[in-house]
């Protein structure tokens, strides 16, 4: 690692921390402040590259002093608004994950992903509520809400949240959960970051060994028939199985099977937790739909989630938008098949999402996240190689959001705003009271604001 010449106003920071400090000066900044989502990028006026949680707790403590905003970067797969002239905190290197096997529980810290707290889970023959990216962090995750392939089944990841240990603005290690601290607990399941730095946290896991994942493929010129035979497989469906639509262009990449790449289809796509032989019941709808392709059951570790749903490998860039819908009619299948029918369409995937089960479960006011009752997300990207192709992108993802507006309710869920969509979108995840509760909680524990950069309510005030 190259010593680096700190100016004066950081190099007081570099001495009371055992991380790197970076200016945009350095060599090495540039190549370190990039995160996952590559058409985000911070532009901070520092960087602090923690190795332990007394360097959060130094770093918070500086940027107060110093009135600088702070924001947080694990893997930057996450990104609200630009960290300009700010401090960013990277703690992409305290990602030790510990698994309790006789709890059934897991800690970790901010910089793991899911792929790591998975693998280390599966050791034990058991699994946390992992989303559709194992390379996603899992503190951003959660702190979003956190959806995935078992929400049906255990809810939301902010259900299974136990403690969690947080440097508040004030420079104070807290430790929070349902007994200590109870209202900034009920704010950090689902609130987003906006209340300070998550250093640890812990989720109650699950007894699964492997899991049943299944994908069918079709052509589009049968896709509305198949989306009609879907829809009514999932009235009667249990919550062991998460499931979704998936249109699809697949690009001429490795890591995208030879039956949709470079071209459109449609996937309707399962996971259900358990064996093979238990779900054979249930699935077997969904397999005697008619002219599928390609039909594709397994039994994997749900290590291979990831891989078999094929979730892209290296970082990237993509815009997009998500909204939430809670009908499956007709008018909106048209609608969706238009839109990915044409040819000048450059969308990589449009997804709709079941949702349901024992996410609806949980009283709307136990926690912080918004919109249980939802039933369908929708979510679509446009992949971007080359930053010529962006405003193209951007001016379709605009045409799509209003094709869609007559279908959609106008709420989201806080982890499927596409950087920073503006205010009204920020109160779209978070509504009425729950915002108003958020903002004074913010006001309590963030007074002078100094996390700005997160989807918190009260978070964009100066």
């Amino acid at each position: 690692m190259m010593q680096t010449i700190l100016s004066k106003r950081f190099s007081a920071l570099q001495s009371r921390i055992f991380g790197q400090v970076l200016e945009p000066s350095d060599a090495e900044f540039n190549k370190t402040i990039q995160g996952w989502s590559l058409g985000h990028r911070h532009h901070p006026a520092v960087m602090v590259i923690a190795k332990d949680t007394v360097d959060v707790i130094e770093a918070v403590r500086f940027a107060k002093i110093n009135n600088l905003k702070l924001a947080v970067q694990a893997t930057g797969h996450g990104f609200v608004r630009d960290a300009k002239d700010g401090l960013l905190l990277n703690v992409s290197r305290l990602n030790a994950v510990s698994i309790d096997p006789t709890s059934q529980t897991a800690t970790f810290q901010p910089g793991a992903t899911w792929a790591q707290v998975l693998e280390a889970a599966h050791q034990h023959g058991l699994v946390g509520l992992v989303g559709d990216t194992p390379s996603v962090g899992a503190t951003g995750f959660v702190l979003g809400g956190g959806t995935g392939w078992f929400s049906r089944l255990y809810g939301m990841g902010v259900d299974s949240l136990l403690e969690v240990e947080i440097v508040t603005s004030d420079g104070k290690l807290r430790t929070v959960n349902a007994e200590l601290e109870p209202e900034l607990f009920w704010a950090l399941r689902g609130g987003a970051g906006g209340f300070g730095v998550v250093t640890s946290m812990t989720l109650q896991l699950y007894q699964h060994k492997t899991v049943t994942t299944g994908q069918v493929i079709f052509p589009l010129s049968h896709a509305k028939i198949a989306i009609q035979a879907y829809r009514d497989w999932i009235k009667t469906v249990p919550n062991e199985i998460t499931s979704r639509i998936m249109l699809l262009r697949g690009p001429d990449a490795p890591f995208m099977p030879p039956f949709v790449r470079g071209r459109v289809g449609l996937m309707l796509q399962f996971v259900c937790a358990g064996p093979r032989l238990e779900a054979q019941s249930a699935i077997a709808p969904l397999l005697s739909i008619p002219n599928s392709l390609v039909q594709l059951v397994d039994e994997v570790s749900p290590t291979e989630l990831g891989v078999v749903f094929g979730a892209p490998p290296a970082p990237s860039e993509s815009v997009g938008r998500g909204d939430l819908m809670d009908d499956l009619s007709d008018a909106a299948i048209d609608a969706l098949l238009r839109i990915v029918s044409l040819e000048s369409s450059p969308f990589y995937f449009l997804e709709v999402r079941h949702l349901g089960g024992a996410i609806a479960k949980v009283s709307d006011d136990a926690t912080a996240f918004a919109h249980r009752n939802a039933k369908f997300l929708i979510n679509f990207r446009v992949l971007i190689s080359n930053p010529s192709e962006r405003p193209a992108a951007q001016e379709y993802t605009q045409v799509v959001t209003q094709k869609l507006q007559a279908f959609v309710t106008g709420s989201i869920l806080p982890n499927f705003v596409v950087g920073d969509e503006g205010t009204a979108r920020d109160q779209a995840a978070y509504p009425g009271l729950k915002n108003m509760r958020l903002s004074m909680l913010k006001a309590r524990f963030d007074r002078h604001n100094t996390f700005a950069y997160a989807r918190t309510p009260g978070s964009r005030s100066s």
